[in-house]
């Protein structure tokens, strides 16, 4: 049996999120990602965000509002471009430090173009990476 691999949201009042149905539905249609699962973590304090850390088995998480500046205090390495923005939406765990990877993310995705009405935004597609 595979070990299963955990992915997450951490935020608050998170159920509106799409992410937990995108990457479900993304995990099961890859096989060699079929033992990935992805799990919202809907905490009301940054300080619950350590019980999270702790889980054996976390490979990867998103944050949303309100703690994307907060956890910068809970990283092990944050790369000079969230530290310059103050703010971190993805955290990679590499041999048992909690990483930021919003620099790889800002320099190789297509620049994000927000619409005028903030309330119905798109669901994102995939683009292909540039290199």
């Amino acid at each position: 049996m595979k070990e299963i691999k955990q992915f997450g949201l951490i935020g608050r009042d998170i159920d509106y999120s799409f992410s937990r149905n995108y990457f479900t539905d993304k995990f099961n249609s890859i096989e060699k990602l079929s033992n990935c699962e992805y799990i919202n973590f809907d905490i009301e304090s940054i300080e619950e965000v350590n019980f999270i850390f702790n889980r054996k088995n976390l490979f990867g998480l998103n944050v949303t509002i309100p703690y994307k500046e907060d956890i910068i205090n809970y990283l092990d390495e944050v790369d000079d471009l969230a530290l310059e923005i103050g703010a971190v939406n993805t955290i990679c765990f590499e041999n048992q430090k909690k990483n930021n990877t919003d620099e790889f993310l800002v320099e190789k995705k297509s620049p994000l173009v927000m619409p005028p009405d903030f309330d119905e935004l798109p669901i994102p597609k995939e683009i292909e990476i540039q290199k």
